[in-house]
Formats: C-alpha cells, structure tokens, sequence
C-alpha cells in the first residue's frame, strides 16, 4: 500500500486541502462562487425588470395601434357619411337648377306665346283696317265717307290694343 503511488497522491490531495482548507481557500472560493452567484441573480433581476418593460412598451404600443386603427374607422366613416351628404345635396342642387331652368324656359315660352299673339293680333288688325279701308273707298265716296272710315280705323285701333 505504501508502495502504490495513487496511495501517496491520494495522502498529497488530502494534505493539500488542508492546507488551503487552513488559509482559508474555501472561504475564499465559496465567496467567489457567492459573489458570482449575486451578479447572476442582479443580472436575472436586471433582465426580468427589462422584459417587464418591454412588455408594457408592448402592451402600450398596442393600445396605441388599437387606438389608431380605432381613429382611422371613425375617419373613414365620416367621410362615407360626407360623401353621401355631399351627393346628396348635389342631387338636391341640380335637381333645383333643373326645376329654375325649366321655369324659366317655360316663363319664355309664355312670354313668347304672348309676343306672338300680340303680333298676330296687330297684323290682322291691321289687314282688317286696310280690308276696311279699300271697302270703304270703293263704296263710300265724299267727306261723309271719310269720316266713317277714320271713326271704323280709331274703333279698330282701339280694341286690338
């Protein structure tokens, strides 16, 4: 046993502990294990309170998307109702314009009617009056003639008028 060279390793690796067991190397790796075991549980701390902010950057970015696309529905819905009420009042306003021109078009063909009338009228009355006239002078001769002639174109005059 003495012989065996893993029985003389196995006496040096005991000794050797010991001896680091002594100065206090334990102590000194489990504080170094301690410490790195801190700085991985800030860094886990550090990474939950950044994924906690990031969720909630998320969560408000999709409200804030909601919001938008809630805007942009309430936008496009207000310019379909303007857009009807717009038609509508264009239909409304030609349809007022044609009811004006026709009006108007039919206040010009009465006007018309009128004028055409009264030139009618003034033409044969004044046929009437020479009709009359070339009666009478074929007729009526002397100054007594005349004088009926005058008074029948005065009468004539002035029921055509």
């Amino acid at each position: 046993m003495f012989a065996d060279p893993t029985f003389w390793v196995l006496v040096a690796l005991i000794i050797f502990l010991a001896i680091v067991w002594k100065v206090g190397g334990f102590t000194a790796f489990g504080n170094m294990l301690s410490s790195h075991g801190e700085k991985i549980a800030a860094e886990l701390d550090e990474a939950r309170q950044l994924k906690e902010e990031a969720q909630a950057l998320l969560a408000d970015y999709q409200q804030k998307q909601k919001d938008a696309q809630e805007q942009a529905s309430e936008i496009v819905k207000q310019a379909e109702a303007d857009a009807k009420r717009i038609t509508k009042e264009a239909e409304e306003a030609v349809e007022d314009l044609i009811s004006r021109r026709t009006k108007m078009v039919e206040v010009k063909i009465a006007q018309a009617e009128q004028s055409a009338l009264k030139e009618v009228r003034l033409v044969a009355g004044q046929a009437a009056i020479e009709a009359v006239q070339a009666i009478a002078e074929k007729k009526l001769a002397g100054d007594s003639g005349n004088a009926l002639i005058i008074d029948g174109i005065k009468e004539v005059e002035k029921n055509l008028n």
